[in-house]
């Protein structure tokens, strides 16, 4: 309730009351009581599932981030040495703009998508 002393507002007062009260109990016997620490705390359902969602959702895009990034990383150094290949093959002239989009984006899309991929060989245009 609110104005009512918590673990999340008032765990120092907590755990200091804690520690008198235990020390009074075990004087006795020669203990002595010098910290008390809570490290377990109990969620409402609806907060621990939020908690989770939300824990699941940034795993999801910290993967995917890293997934794009090593797509990305590969796809450059596919580019690059295939041009690397055609200058050693006698070939002095770089690629076509047009060929290295069409290779960067199909590179991307296989390696980024989560479906299986289905080749396709285009076999000429209608121009």
């Amino acid at each position: 309730p609110p104005g009512e002393p918590s673990l999340q507002t008032e765990g120092v007062h907590i755990s200091s009351q804690l520690i008198f009260k235990l020390q009074s109990r075990v004087y006795l016997t020669g203990a002595r009581i010098l910290s008390f620490d809570l490290v377990d705390l109990s969620y409402a359902p609806e907060i621990a599932q939020a908690m989770l969602v939300r824990q699941q959702a940034a795993a999801r895009v910290d993967a995917r981030t890293l997934l794009v990034n090593a797509a990305v990383d590969m796809t450059a150094s596919a580019v690059t040495n295939l041009e690397e290949k055609l200058n050693r093959d006698g070939r002095h002239e770089p690629l076509p703009d047009s060929v290295r989009d069409r290779i960067c984006t199909n590179l991307l899309t296989v390696v980024c998508s989560n479906e299986a991929v289905t080749p396709m060989i285009n076999v000429g245009s209608k121009e």
